[in-house]
């Protein structure tokens, strides 16, 4: 039962369970701002990818040692082992400060080590 995330779905049910969700709570150890109960979110990971899919952020990938080399793009679709099929795709030798367009890839999820939204 594979699950393929795309940018005109949505996380299934299994995903949106108190413990996959997430999570929002109050409680009177929750600091105050005058008066009011600060609420704490937790968001999974999963829903941080899903919600790079959802805006179409444009998101760079570290690889798991490779240090040298990112990838940057727009992810297009993502499964539960975190593998990305990425859009508009551009490699980056961070040492050489080089770009190179490579188009649409598939980046196993074995060689992530941190995503984040470039803000382009």
């Amino acid at each position: 039962a594979q699950v393929l995330y795309t940018a005109g779905g949505k996380p299934p049910d299994s995903h949106r369970s108190s413990a996959a969700a997430e999570l929002r709570y109050t409680g009177s150890s929750a600091m105050a701002i005058s008066n009011k109960k600060l609420q704490k979110i937790m968001t999974l990971p999963i829903n941080q990818i899903f919600r790079y899919l959802q805006n179409r952020s444009r998101v760079q990938v570290w690889l798991h040692e490779q240090s040298d080399l990112r990838i940057e793009g727009r992810i297009l679709g993502f499964d539960e082992y975190m593998n990305l099929v990425i859009d508009d795709a551009e490699e980056i030798m961070v040492k050489k400060k080089t770009r190179r367009a490579i188009g649409r890839i598939l980046l196993k999820g074995d060689n992530i080590c941190l995503m984040m939204n470039t803000g382009a």
